[in-house]
């Protein structure tokens, strides 16, 4: 019941993994196929661990999401933990499952249900909110879920309430929003891929949709599998490939942009 549930690669390839529910940090060894497990620094509540990334200079970026209000990075190389306290936020909570930090150091976090995205700067440890358009006008959360970093540095947000993709200039702080061109996509998680585009699973759809992010153009792709539901979306930076999780099929799928075709990978009987 430790319920791991977001994960990350280090430099060494070696598989991270945040529990929501057990409060650790789990390590898969990729040469040892060893899996340990690590006790991040004691707070007053038990640990709820969501949202983890890999920074560029190695580091591992998580969240404890629960009532601690925490962030946290762990160096795989000092064996150090460093903690950095969130400030109480006028609409209370703030967790979520998708962190990324940004080129320029800056690390990001896709608030739902507090309908926010949250940027720290962790030299000056200072915190600055978003706020959703969208959600403040209809007045609930737009449900800000996946994220991503385009090629320009620009920070993409998925409205998983609103069928909508945001994006902020992380320079000005101004806010963009994109209708998906699909009704009820569902739209899920982000990734980037080796270009610096932007891709998003519409899970409600079961399709991919691909969003260029110089000309802004979105293109909708249709795996093999119908109403798959394909929720977590990443590319290969060293290939043209994108994979990603279908989670009704119980399958992880790959996307050749320059081909167009997919390929399917069932997962085994547990």
């Amino acid at each position: 019941k430790a319920e791991p549930h977001e994960i990350a690669a280090d430099v060494e390839g070696n598989g991270w993994v945040t529990q929501r529910t057990g409060g650790r940090l789990g390590k898969f060894d990729i040469k040892t196929l060893a899996y340990t497990e690590l006790d991040p620094p004691k707070a007053k509540y038990k640990n709820r661990l969501n949202g983890i990334t890999r920074a560029p200079d190695g580091k591992l970026w998580f969240l404890d999401g629960g009532p601690n209000r925490r962030w946290l990075t762990y160096d795989t190389k000092s064996r150090e933990f460093n903690v950095f306290a969130l400030p109480k936020l006028q609409s209370g909570g703030a967790s979520g499952n998708t962190m990324r930090v940004h080129p320029n150091g800056s690390v990001w976090l896709n608030s739902i249900a507090a309908n926010q995205v949250i940027r720290l700067n962790p030299l000056t440890k200072d915190f600055t909110v978003f706020d959703v358009p969208s959600g403040v006008k209809a007045g609930k959360s737009a449900n800000p879920y996946g994220m991503a970093i385009d090629g320009a540095g620009n920070v993409w947000f998925v409205e998983n309430n609103m069928n909508k993709v945001g994006r902020i200039n992380p320079d000005t702080g101004k806010i963009d929003e994109f209708d998906v061109p699909l009704a009820n996509a569902v739209p899920r998680k982000a990734g980037m891929d080796s270009e610096g585009n932007v891709w998003v699973g519409l899970h409600g759809a079961g399709k991919l949709m691909k969003i260029d992010y110089k000309t802004l153009k979105m293109t909708i792709f249709d795996p093999p599998t119908k109403d798959s539901g394909v929720y977590s979306v990443q590319g290969d930076p060293k290939s043209k490939y994108v994979w990603f999780s279908e989670q009704q099929a119980d399958k992880i799928a790959r996307f050749d942009p320059q081909t167009q075709k997919f390929l399917e990978f069932p997962l085994p009987d547990a």
